[in-house]
């Protein structure tokens, strides 16, 4: 899958993945101050932004995804820096492809599995953006922001185009970290902050 993303800067490269409802518009304050010695990619993860949709949303195919996208644009080891589910993207990365990778920072998550508290909300998110009246992109994000609880201080928002359904869809996986990974071991350099 071709993953949308804006690039910034020059130098070593660095790979910025979002949250679950996010984008890559949660990362510019860190990408603009990272492009000034990096080169950064700043991702879109499938049903997010302005990449593409689609039914599978398993750690798996995100990891494809990002092997895709360093592969294409020639990346040369690149840091990968991850956000919640974007870390568990990156750790799924890191283990299933080491040698595309320099190194992984995971902010706010472990290769574990979470009680699902979403799919409720997100149901009823689907249910009332359905029935808005009047449908306009500025109603939809309003509507999404008041549907789902702040997390983080009130850091996180509902981003429009994040596609709901697929996520719904996904999220006892999402929840959770691949089987066939949760035994490998890297010796790639790793840092988390939970």
């Amino acid at each position: 899958m071709e993953l949308a993303f804006e690039q910034s800067g020059r130098g070593e490269p660095v790979v910025l993945l979002h949250g679950l409802f996010a984008s890559s518009r949660n990362w510019r304050d860190i990408a603009a101050g990272l492009a000034l010695t990096h080169l950064v990619y700043n991702v879109d993860l499938r049903n997010h932004g302005r990449s593409p949709r689609a039914s599978d949303m398993s750690y798996l195919a995100l990891a494809d995804d990002l092997l895709e996208l360093i592969e294409r644009e020639a990346l040369a080891r690149p840091y990968v820096i991850g956000h919640s589910m974007g870390g568990k993207a990156a750790m799924a990365l890191a283990l299933a492809a080491p040698y595309a990778v320099g190194g992984v920072s995971v902010i706010d998550v472990a290769p574990l599995s979470y009680v699902d508290r979403l799919t409720h909300q997100v149901h009823g998110m689907m249910d009332a953006l359905a029935n808005a009246v009047p449908r306009t992109a500025a109603a939809d994000a309003v509507l999404a922001q008041w549907l789902m609880p702040r997390i983080d201080s009130g850091h996180t928002y509902v981003d429009r185009q994040s596609y709901l359904p697929a996520i719904a869809m996904s999220l006892h996986d999402l929840c959770g970290f691949p089987s066939p990974l949760r035994y490998l071991s890297t010796e790639l350099p790793l840092h988390a902050i939970v």
